[in-house]
């Protein structure tokens, strides 16, 4: 047989051999999974797999290959499933009810499948957990018959926070007239979307406001002693009293008990819890560390250092043997008790007292009409059973809604308030439109008008904060930057240092090191007449070597001297928070404002890694002598109205009779009288509240109203979109 002849047969028989091999693992894919494989003649090893045919059957799938699986027909549910090393099942993919197969939540959530016809294409990963392979399966769930209660339940499980029994028997009862639940709850949907209406945190918040209020602010009016929802306590101390000064006198053998000059009540003896004895030394203070808001609660006061506990505890207001009495005592008849809301306390005899009075209606009492407005805490209430109780001044919000704003905009509590509470009037939008007004009160304000300009932070601009929004807002002085090592030397690439001139000086570096500092200072572009801030960027240049680590520089810039000083000197600070977080009380932080200075001194005798601790609890305004922008100042608090109106930036909108007066949306008053109670932030008061107290206070609010809201199909959607994190944009 000749080459030519030999060839020829070769080929034929490698062809017959490669068809047997196929055939042979196509058999051997059947016998193992009981489904076919693409021939391997096409070049494609895809292994294509259906659900196993009996529920509770598994198939095993091969790991790191491309594979098909079929999709499911309706009523049934198939399961993709990775067995790991603890022999642990985790869910990995599903098909049901003749649906595409996706991906589910677990380890294995970026599985993509493609599906075209009735198959959908995925590739199995390759795992290996603590050196055993992880292993695919197919699974046949059984099939389960759901009574129509249980579909209902299903569909109110997934579109509300809960299914009440309520709910799930009213659907049930209209289920009863059909057998398409599918067109019963469309209706469902229709009606959350269309006919409810929507739940607003804002008025649910705005409606349970209590909080404590010592004189008007923008936000509304104090509430008067005798108005519907003012409030009453035994108890003579709040937490508003948190680190105040506690007055220590004695009158009539009994010690009397004052905050602010104001005398809250008299006890007999005071002891402390710990045993330590208390040295009563004619009049005397202490800052106030412990307050529990009932009556015997904790109260302490530090003494010698520590907090010391009173055994008394928030003692209960008593009048008898104050000399002078307080100014101004009510008379309240509590007999008709429909008339109050009332917290009891019982004492040790069993016998119920009162611990907290709220009015239901307003007061008619003579002694109502001489109380001055606004109400400060010498107001003190007779009880008709002998208890004694103090006034507690509560903020009150005005209705301004959309569908029936304020006749006057709110211009009487301007005028009371002596411009103490912002206009409520707003100006007119797509939303309130079609309910705007001309008002006929003479007294009727218009919407807040523009503020346009710039403001310099000036001394005299700190010292305008302090006066008229009482915020301490300071530049910050005395911090030595050769004792922070954190501060890096201006020669330092890529590091910016601060320079302050100075009248006078003595250069103490280089002539290269001064040359090129004294270049960055003349080009640094700040228009700033107190101190200028430089980058030294690598490609610039470099000091002498014998300066690379050197602070507290000298350098001349055409004739004018130039210091090197710690990077956050004459920074401003709004220490407004700080009052109540400072650990040696509000004095040292409040005294500065009181006295008319501008500037904040860090005490040398404090370390500088305290001053990079809890510099970050503080929020920055600028640096002293900066121009800018009035909208532009970071912190939202002082862009007051009243700033604006002294600098002269704020150009007012006409008012008076004729105003066009708008609501605002869900702008509801507050019901005092009902629980719970959440407080607002305001010029310092209310600082007893932490800031994650301030977040619970949200927390209730969203939680509340998706427990009890009638739209929880809203409520779920937005819970559902706010879980939504943008990591990009588009």
């Amino acid at each position: 047989m000749t080459m030519r002849q030999y060839i020829p047969r070769l080929l034929l028989l490698k062809m017959v051999l490669n068809v047997l091999f196929c055939l042979a693992a196509q058999q051997i894919v059947t016998a193992n999974h009981d489904h076919p494989r693409r021939s391997l003649l096409e070049g494609d090893f895809m292994y294509y797999f259906s659900c196993p045919k009996t529920e509770g059957q598994s198939i095993q799938v091969p790991s790191g290959e491309k594979i098909m699986l079929e999709t499911t027909k309706d009523g049934e549910l198939c399961t993709l499933t990775a067995k790991n090393a603890k022999s642990d099942f985790v869910p990995v993919g599903r098909s049901y009810n003749g649906n595409n197969w996706e991906s589910v939540a677990g380890p294995y959530p970026y599985l993509e499948y493609k599906c075209e016809s009735s198959y959908c294409e995925t590739i199995i990963p390759h795992d290996i957990q603590q050196q055993h392979l992880v292993t695919f399966e197919l699974n046949m769930m059984p099939s389960i018959s759901l009574s129509k209660r249980d579909e209902i339940a299903r569909f109110l499980e997934q579109t509300t926070f809960g299914t009440e029994p309520g709910e799930l028997a009213a659907m049930e009862r209209k289920a009863a007239e059909t057998s398409d639940l599918m067109h019963l709850f469309s209706e469902w949907v229709y009606n959350q979307i269309y006919n409810m209406t929507a739940t607003s945190h804002r008025a649910f918040y705005r409606r349970y406001v209590d909080s404590p209020l010592f004189h008007p602010y923008r936000e509304g009016e104090q509430r008067t002693p005798c108005k519907r929802g003012a409030r009453w306590r035994w108890y003579s101390f709040t937490r508003n009293d948190l680190r105040e000064q506690l007055s220590v006198g004695k009158m009539s053998g009994r010690f009397v008990l004052s905050v602010n000059g104001v005398m809250r009540t008299m006890v007999g003896n005071l002891v402390f819890e710990s045993n330590v004895k208390f040295r009563h030394k004619r009049q005397e203070s202490f800052t106030i560390c412990r307050v529990e808001e009932t009556v015997y609660g904790k109260f302490g006061i530090l003494y010698d250092g520590q907090c010391e506990l009173f055994k008394v505890g928030n003692p209960a207001v008593r009048l008898y043997g104050m000399t002078p009495k307080p100014s101004y005592i009510v008379k309240i008849n509590i007999s008709k008790k429909s008339d109050f809301e009332l917290q009891t306390y019982f004492n040790e005899n069993m016998e119920e007292l009162t611990e907290i009075l709220i009015l239901k209606k307003n007061l008619n009492a003579d002694d109502c009409n001489v109380i001055p407005y606004p109400t400060t805490h010498d107001v003190y209430a007779e009880l008709s059973n002998g208890q004694h109780m103090i006034f507690e001044p509560t903020l009150e919000l005005a209705d301004n809604q959309n569908q029936k704003p304020l006749n006057d905009g709110g211009g009487k509590a301007v005028r009371v308030s002596k411009g103490a509470v912002q206009c409520a009037n707003v100006e007119r939008n797509f939303l309130n439109e079609q309910s705007c007004k001309l008002s006929s009160h003479a007294n009727a304000c218009a919407p807040r008008g523009k503020i346009e300009g710039t403001v310099v932070l000036s001394p005299k601009m700190l010292k305008l904060i302090f006066e008229l929004i009482k915020r301490p807002v300071y530049a910050v002085t005395g911090l030595r930057i050769e004792d922070d090592v954190s501060v890096s030397s201006p020669c330092t690439p890529g590091k910016q240092s601060r320079w302050q001139r100075v009248d006078t000086c003595i250069e103490n570096v280089k002539p290269e090191t001064s040359e090129l500092l004294g270049a960055l200072l003349k080009n640094s572009g700040r228009d700033n007449p107190n101190v200028q801030d430089i980058l030294l960027l690598p490609d610039e240049g470099s000091c002498h070597w014998k300066d690379v680590d050197k602070r507290q520089m000298y350098v001349k810039v055409d004739g004018q001297c130039y210091m090197n000083i710690h990077p956050d000197s004459f920074n401003i600070y709004d220490f407004t928070d700080w009052v109540a977080l400072h650990p040696g009380g509000r004095d040292p932080i409040l005294n500065p404002g009181k006295q008319g200075r501008h500037q904040l001194f860090f005490p040398e005798s404090h370390p500088m890694s305290r001053w990079n601790v809890y510099k970050e609890k503080l929020l920055y305004v600028g640096i002293i002598g900066d121009e800018l922008e009035f909208s532009d100042i970071p912190v939202g608090q002082l862009k007051s109205m009243k700033i604006a109106k002294e600098v002269g930036i704020y150009i007012p909108e006409p008012d008076g009779e004729g105003t066009l007066v708008c609501g605002s949306p869900n702008e509801v008053n507050n019901d005092a009288t009902s629980i719970p109670r959440f407080f607002i932030r305001h010029d310092g008061q209310t600082n007893f509240l932490k800031n994650d107290e301030f977040s619970q206070q949200r927390k209730t609010i969203w939680t509340t109203i998706a427990l009890n809201g009638q739209d929880q199909l809203r409520q779920r959607v937005a819970c559902s979109l706010r879980l939504v994190h943008q990591l990009f944009s588009p």
